[in-house]
């Protein structure tokens, strides 16, 4: 080996013990600033826990509650009439169950009102299910 090669090895080796050092410095540093904030975040919850406001209870007597049960019972009259026929409607859902209850078929369907033609007009949109294709 030569001289330079010695040199170089020798300083390659104290390049390594200094840099143990500042890591060793730095790792320590570290330490007791995480500590450090440690112990401010624990007093602040400390006094905060003291500053906690005590929610003040006021008993009011309450005055006499009226008597809301009757004896007749009104039932609401509504009236129902079928329209769609008249309205053009010949609509016959089909849900597409074959008995293996699948997630489409237990959900049903759905329908909106909406002006989708943007004549003013409410239109009636309806949706439908259908025999799933394996089953033939």
């Amino acid at each position: 080996m030569s001289l330079q090669e010695e040199q170089l090895e020798g300083q390659e080796e104290e390049l390594v013990a200094e840099d143990d050092q500042v890591i060793g410095k730095a790792l320590r540093w570290s330490l007791v600033a995480l500590i450090g904030i440690g112990v401010v975040i624990a007093l602040v919850l400390v006094l905060n826990q003291e500053q906690v406001v005590q929610e003040v209870v006021i008993e009011k007597e309450a005055g006499e509650i009226a008597n809301l049960s009757t004896s007749e019972v009104q039932i609401p009259t509504v009236r129902f009439t079928d329209v769609t026929a008249q309205a053009g409607i010949d609509f016959v859902h089909e849900d597409g169950a074959r008995g293996d209850k699948l997630l489409p078929e237990t959900m049903g369907s759905g329908s909106a009102f909406f002006d989708a033609d943007s004549d003013g007009d409410p239109d009636l949109f309806l949706t439908n299910g259908a025999p799933w294709p394996h089953d033939g």
